[in-house]
């Protein structure tokens, strides 16, 4: 199972809850739809330390 999570404004607090509940132990994948450039800055800025791990893939029309 996953949680998939959207942190809405860049200067809100949404990118810095996604930062720091990627730093608690769960079963569940954290899905954060945002830009990974984004999530680092914040992490450092918190001084916590974050591995993001991109997926990128493309679909073809009529695709989800």
């Amino acid at each position: 199972m996953s949680i998939a999570f959207t942190p809405g404004e860049p200067a809100g607090i949404g990118p810095d809850l996604a930062v720091i509940y990627a730093q608690k132990k769960s079963r569940k994948n954290l899905l954060v739809f945002t830009d990974p450039d984004l999530l680092l800055a914040r992490a450092k800025k918190l001084n916590l330390s974050i591995k993001i791990k991109e997926k990128n893939s493309t679909s073809t029309p009529g695709e989800i």
